[in-house]
């Protein structure tokens, strides 16, 4: 919830995303983030059987030993394990949005931009 919804009394229709723990890093369930973000080009994890997605990225601070990922993240290139995905967090997809905007505008969906009025 933003900071203006949580001060009002009003907060009809607005959706509560509740973001977990997981060894130390903030994750969401990839269902919940669904409903408002289109997270399709971020690796999701399957962390007590549920999908998750990381908000940030998780350090890597060595290449892991004799596997060779299919992919990296386009922000920070960490490695992969999807061929399919972009971004190893919600935070990397974002970043790249902030920096080509008009490439991936339908990265946030309209459900994220009125949520909050």
């Amino acid at each position: 919830m933003c900071h203006q919804c949580a001060s009002s009394s009003e907060r009809d229709g607005h959706k509560i995303v509740q973001v977990r723990r997981s060894t130390y890093h903030e994750v969401l369930k990839m269902n919940e983030a669904q409903a408002l973000l289109d997270v399709t080009d971020v690796q999701p994890y399957v962390i007590n059987a549920a999908k998750v997605l990381f908000l940030r990225p998780r350090p890597q601070p060595r290449p892991p030993k004799g596997i060779v990922m299919p992919s990296r993240c386009l922000v920070d290139g960490r490695q992969l394990m999807d061929n399919g995905t972009l971004y190893c967090s919600i935070r990397c997809g974002i970043k790249q949005c902030a920096l080509h905007w008009l490439w991936c505008v339908s990265l946030l969906r309209h459900r994220w931009s009125t949520a909050c009025r």
